[in-house]
């Protein structure tokens, strides 16, 4: 009998370590914000706009020129390596009066494994590239694929990060997703004080078409504004400072 207990205990911790990694929303291990903070009056219909994988040249550029035609403010996820190789793309998120925040190096699908020490160094090192572009320092991260662990959320919040998820996001990584479709799931998928996950890169893959993000982004814009939503940054949602304040 004690044997299976032990079994039934194991199986059960493990069902447990899968739903932290696999659930964006939980917050078993720590404290992330996937939509605006609760609050005790009414929910607001404000919504934040947040692109990941970035900056991806063209792409990044065509939806920079749509954002500013509809005058939305977002906050891109960049990461790292990116950011070294499209420096000046960076420098036009700021200008426009965007958000950066940290994605990581490398998008490895197994960061969220790794040892303490070599997911500190990824992080860290995502923050001096996206910083040597940007000459800011963020204090949002997301996790690649949205995976964190009781460590992973320790080591963000021991070094001042705070983590950001998402309440609406759908496959709109996949090139083969029609723009009008990614569109349609996420305007099904709105809540008051929601944020929007979409991708305008592609983890560290070249040239990957990013045509179905840039075809469902006005439409989502329009849409939601029909509806009644209006679009914030991120920071005032949150009511969060999006950089930290270190000496250069």
């Amino acid at each position: 009998m004690k044997k299976w207990i032990k079994i039934i205990a194991l199986i059960g911790g493990l069902a447990l370590v899968w739903l932290t990694l696999a659930t964006p929303s939980s917050d078993i291990y720590g404290s992330v914000y996937y939509h605006g903070p609760e609050k005790e009056t009414v929910p607001t219909l404000k919504l934040a706009l947040t692109f990941d994988d970035g900056p991806y040249g063209e792409p990044t550029q065509k939806i920079l020129d749509i954002l500013k035609e509809k005058n939305v403010k977002a906050t891109f996820f960049l990461v790292g390596a990116n950011a070294q190789k499209y420096p000046d793309l960076v420098k036009s998120e700021i200008a426009e009066g965007h958000i950066v925040g940290n994605h990581s190096q490398d998008h490895a699908q197994n960061l969220a494994s790794e040892p303490v020490a070599k997911f500190k160094t990824n992080v860290l090192e995502a923050e001096k590239n996206i910083f040597d572009a940007s000459g800011l320092h963020p204090r949002f991260y997301r996790p690649p694929f949205g995976l964190t662990s009781s460590a992973v959320l320790k080591t963000l919040s021991d070094l001042g990060y705070q983590v950001i998820m998402w309440d609406n996001m759908t496959n709109d990584w996949d090139a083969k997703q029609p723009g009008k479709d990614i569109a349609a799931r996420i305007i099904k998928r709105l809540k008051p004080d929601g944020i929007i996950g979409l991708h305008d890169g592609r983890d560290t893959h070249l040239n990957y078409p990013r045509e179905d993000t840039i075809e469902a982004l006005p439409i989502i814009i329009d849409q939601a504004r029909a509806a009644g939503y209006e679009f914030v940054p991120l920071d005032e949602l949150l009511n969060e400072k999006p950089y930290f304040e270190k000496a250069n």
